[in-house]
């Protein structure tokens, strides 16, 4: 007769050969009578906290956190409203740098050139408004990123212009 550690029903760990369990009290079935009653297999027994298992839960823990933090801040990082923000320069029909340059504030400000303006973002358009004192010029953009480039689409014409982030 082959003897049970643990009880097949409270995993209490037995001692000699068993016909009760002492804890729970019922009839322990022998190993190998009747595969329903070989319930060994199905326990499951308590491990102790060791010094490697708490090590393993925190490191899961800390990297949990760092990548959540890590998807959170890319994707603050990440908006529109943040890729703008700084000085993009326009670039001349062969690809070349020119002189002429946007630079986006974080508080909604533009500077084009010397000309200061406001700007807002919304549902992948870009509005600004420039006053010199005597006359306002609105203009809407369409705009995309790709990389370190802007493509900005003006609304009523069509044209395009491309700038990349200086």
């Amino acid at each position: 007769m082959v003897e049970r550690n643990y009880c097949p029903y409270c995993g209490e760990k037995l001692t000699g050969a068993k016909v009760f369990c002492g804890k729970c009290g019922k009839k322990i079935p022998q190993v190998g009578d009747n595969p329903d009653t070989n319930l060994e297999s199905n326990i499951v027994k308590p491990r102790p906290l060791t010094g490697k298992n708490i090590i393993l839960i925190a490191s899961v823990i800390i990297i949990s956190l760092v990548v959540s933090f890590g998807i959170g801040y890319y994707g603050y990082t990440h908006t529109d409203e943040r890729l703008i923000i700084g000085t993009w320069i326009l670039l001349d029909e062969n690809g070349d740098k020119s002189e002429n340059s946007l630079t986006f504030y974080e508080n909604g400000t533009v500077l084009s050139n010397g000309m200061a303006g406001d700007y807002m973002m919304s549902d992948g358009e870009i509005y600004m408004s420039y006053s010199d004192g005597w006359s306002t010029e609105d203009a809407r953009f369409e705009y995309k990123f790709e990389g370190n480039r802007m493509i900005l689409t003006m609304k009523d014409s069509g044209n395009q212009a491309e700038f990349i982030k200086q």
